[in-house]
């Protein structure tokens, strides 16, 4: 009976001392992510703070004006070169606000130089306003990108590297200077970061979670900026590595759950998921663009004109030369920043963007 009574506040305190450590564990986990969002929340405040006095860069303009055109008439003849969700993603107070958008001559004819500069400075509008609601909204990205990099970190070398990692990031020079510009840097980095994170753990894990991360940052890459075929180089360095790994993949969907471990059948399943990835981004590109080949909302005169100009261009320029070329590397860049060089597409006006001036300038 004395023994009995020993061993039970013995076993009461050792479970406390459980609850306690767990709930200390808990605990420091809930710090670590809170003080992961001040830091995140820090770097927003000092770019958009570093940057509230300086004037706009050559190209923030464009984007800004070329975004709030793709919400406010769903027409695509502005800036058809650069991704479109970024500037979506400045221009989205504009919806609330409602500036004054010019239809103006720059409009009917696709200038976006003149028509991003009559929308600032000449319709009544309050530039540093505007250009502050969308470098706004591009620093939000930039904390986005830094939170990425503290999840990614702390998964790999627990909480003490992903704090490390963040504060890098957070105090970077480099990412402090384009986190406020209204441009498609911050965003591609932010999604090529969750496009590699997400793809490494799908080729771990097969689930749906993982597959529609996957999806979404693959997605939101090739709308954002032209270089997106670039990660198809690193996908195909995760699949390499993965295949020839002595490590299974697992598939979990619902109740179903397989270890796979043989080289051709990881393959077969990596070509099925990358397979189902890829018809996620053409629906997504399609979606985005509203499901038309033409950048023109509606069949207006404006549209004749570029095609007129377009023919202009390649009458000179018979057989393949390097003007040539650069006209199609300049005005045929498809949604997702694909440049397509072939003769058919050559008539095409969605891949257009000829200046008033000269095609080939």
């Amino acid at each position: 009976m004395q023994l009995a009574l020993a061993r039970t506040p013995s076993f009461a305190i050792n479970r406390q001392e459980r609850s306690g450590v767990a709930y200390s564990i808990v605990a420091k986990g809930a710090f670590v992510r809170v003080l992961a969002i001040l830091l995140a929340a820090l770097h927003a405040a000092l770019a958009i703070t570093a940057a509230m006095e300086k004037s706009p860069t050559f190209d923030e303009p464009t984007h800004l004006t070329a975004g709030y055109s793709y919400w406010l008439k769903n027409d695509y003849r502005l800036d058809p070169e650069n991704g479109i969700w970024p500037a979506r993603w400045a221009s989205l107070p504009f919806l609330l606000s409602r500036p004054s958008f010019p239809e103006n001559a720059a409009w009917k004819q696709g200038d976006v130089g003149r028509l991003s500069e009559r929308f600032l400075y000449g319709s009544g509008n309050n530039p540093d306003q505007l250009v502050l609601l969308g470098r706004s909204m591009m620093a939000v990205v930039g904390a986005g990108l830094c939170l990425l990099i503290f999840f990614c970190s702390n998964r790999l070398f627990g909480a003490v590297g992903g704090l490390l990692s963040e504060l890098l990031a957070v105090f970077d020079p480099n990412l402090l200077a384009h986190s406020p510009l209204i441009t498609a840097d911050i965003t591609a980095a932010f999604f090529f970061t969750a496009a590699t994170w997400s793809y490494f753990q799908l080729l771990q894990r097969a689930n749906k979670r993982w597959f529609v991360i996957a999806a979404l940052s693959w997605s939101g890459l090739f709308l954002a900026k032209m270089s997106a075929p670039a990660f198809l180089l690193v996908a195909v360095i995760l699949v390499t590595v993965w295949v020839f790994s002595r490590e299974p993949m697992t598939i979990r969907v619902n109740r179903f759950d397989r270890q796979i471990a043989t080289r051709w059948r990881k393959l077969v399943l990596i070509i099925g998921l990358t397979g189902a990835l890829v018809a996620i981004v053409v629906a997504a590109i399609w979606t985005s663009y509203a499901f038309r080949f033409s950048p023109f909302a509606q069949n207006e005169p404006a549209r004749q004109v570029w095609n007129a100009r377009w023919e202009a261009c390649l009458s000179d320029h018979t057989t393949p030369s390097p003007i040539k070329a650069r006209c199609f590397a300049r005005h045929f860049s498809m949604a997702n920043g694909v440049t397509l060089a072939l003769p058919r597409f050559s008539r095409a006006p969605f891949f257009t963007k000829l200046r008033s001036r000269s095609c080939c300038c």
